[in-house]
């Protein structure tokens, strides 16, 4: 489908369609697809941060919080590749917390909450009422 959508895109417009395609899959319950095509080595050379939420709201509707932990660490460590490394923001802590809440993983939930102070990351009233479910 990323194949189809993006063939004849060329720069944003073409990491847009590839977002956009794991974004479906992971609105539609697929984060299986939603890795899948995240994995691709040509959308991986491209992603950025828009592109790593979206591969992690699949993980957080579904409560995949060890899959979102990965992601996270993956997104942030820029010993795996240079190119990949992609600050977290508000969205990405966002999906993080709702996965750790689907899985009851609170102390995780707490443990992001921590980070994002530490990242001077404002949280919202929902992110806290998450973390305390």
């Amino acid at each position: 489908a990323v194949h189809l959508l993006g063939c004849r895109l060329r720069g944003p417009q073409r990491r847009m369609s590839e977002t956009a395609c794991i974004s479906a899959c992971s609105k539609a319950s697929q984060w299986q697809a939603a890795l899948a095509v995240f994995r691709d080595p040509h959308i991986m050379r491209r992603a950025n941060t828009r592109t790593f939420n979206a591969v992690l709201s699949g993980f957080g509707t579904s409560g995949k919080s060890g899959m979102a932990a990965r992601l996270i660490t993956e997104m942030q460590d820029v010993t795996v590749e240079p190119l990949w490394f992609v600050a977290p923001d508000r969205q990405t802590y966002t999906w993080a917390i709702k996965s750790c809440v689907l899985s009851g993983r609170w102390e995780l939930a707490l443990d992001y909450l921590e980070e994002m102070s530490e990242r001077k990351i404002e949280g919202d009233d929902g992110h806290f009422g998450d973390a305390a479910e």
